[in-house]
């Protein structure tokens, strides 16, 4: 059976992570049961990280992170749907590569519908968010909790009209100059494939490559 410092090893390595600032800190017995070790071994782990200050002991006995303030790593979210886009994996590499050596973890989240929990547990968790949102435009409520949040920005979807900071991974400019260099070594013919949800983003691309 596991040992006391394999579970300190592998909540350390979590709390790391971020993976409990998306999801709550489990009870022991979940723990155990997941871990495969006995509720003692999981309560003498805990009782260690706390000791070490990388939990908190409330006065209701319950175990908690330390706040975002206290802890010297810090913590960003990729928030997209179940299936992203091909070309955020680039994107979410990108960001791990820049942050890298910096005290900053990048943690990729999923979420299958617009009030998914795992969206207001990673603005409410993380330090930062990049959230991709469906095609469609989310309702009113999801957009107040985006704008909640203190450090987002919107990518591949503009939603700057509701004041959310919005970037483009490929602007529609930038079809226009891909179809110019593809054009000539393809001498002049380029067909156009669209297998993304249709939205305005994706429909000025397309327009893009009607007017080349």
């Amino acid at each position: 059976m596991p040992s006391a410092s394999f579970v300190v090893e592998t909540l350390k390595n979590r709390l790391r992570q971020g993976d409990y600032r998306v999801r709550s800190f489990p009870a022991a017995r979940k723990l155990a049961e997941e871990l495969g070790v006995s509720r003692q071994t999981v309560s003498k782990a805990v009782r260690q990280l706390v000791e070490e200050g990388h939990l908190v002991q409330m006065q209701n006995g319950r175990i908690s992170l330390k706040s975002r303030l206290q802890t010297a790593v810090k913590h960003l979210a990729i928030v997209t749907p179940s299936h992203p886009e091909p070309i955020l994996i680039d994107l979410y590499n990108a960001i791990k590569a820049i942050v890298a050596g910096k005290n900053w973890e990048v943690k990729a989240v999923h979420y299958t519908h617009w009030r998914d929990p795992g969206i207001s547990d990673a603005i409410s968790g993380m330090d930062g968010v990049f959230f991709l949102p469906f095609a469609e435009d989310p309702p009113a409520d999801v957009i107040r909790l985006l704008k909640s949040a203190s450090k987002i920005v919107v990518i591949e979807r503009d939603l700057s009209a509701h004041g959310l900071p919005s970037l483009q991974i490929l602007p529609p400019a930038f079809v226009g100059k891909l179809l110019n260099l593809s054009g000539c070594a393809a001498r002049g013919s380029v067909a156009c494939l669209n297998t993304q949800p249709m939205d305005a983003a994706i429909r000025a691309r397309i327009d893009q490559w009607r007017l080349w």
